[in-house]
């Protein structure tokens, strides 16, 4: 079930709370926008984006902060992710410098 759409933007219905604590705490540790993660990136080898069983890159700012824009161009990662992705997402937050 994707978001209902409100002002341009996109509510995720139902957002993982870990995920949005540790964006919060990011946030207070000065990462404003989500690229910042991209600037603190620790992780083994090149800046990877997370991806989606489907190959394609999942949009990190509805799974960070549980809002987006309409028309995403990953608006199909606007879903409630498994256990499996989600672990994914947190581990690029600690790759990105992001404490647990």
């Amino acid at each position: 079930m994707l978001p209902t759409p409100s002002k341009n933007k996109w509510k995720h219905p139902n957002p993982n709370k870990g995920l949005l604590a540790r964006w919060k705490a990011a946030f207070s540790l000065g990462y404003k926008t989500i690229g910042d993660l991209k600037k603190h990136w620790k992780g083994s080898g090149d800046y990877a984006s997370p991806t989606a069983a489907s190959g394609n890159e999942i949009c990190l700012k509805c799974q960070y902060t549980g809002e987006c824009k309409t028309g995403c161009g990953r608006g199909t990662s606007h879903v409630a992710f498994g256990d499996d992705v989600i672990a994914k997402l947190h581990q690029h937050l600690t790759d990105c410098g992001v404490p647990n």
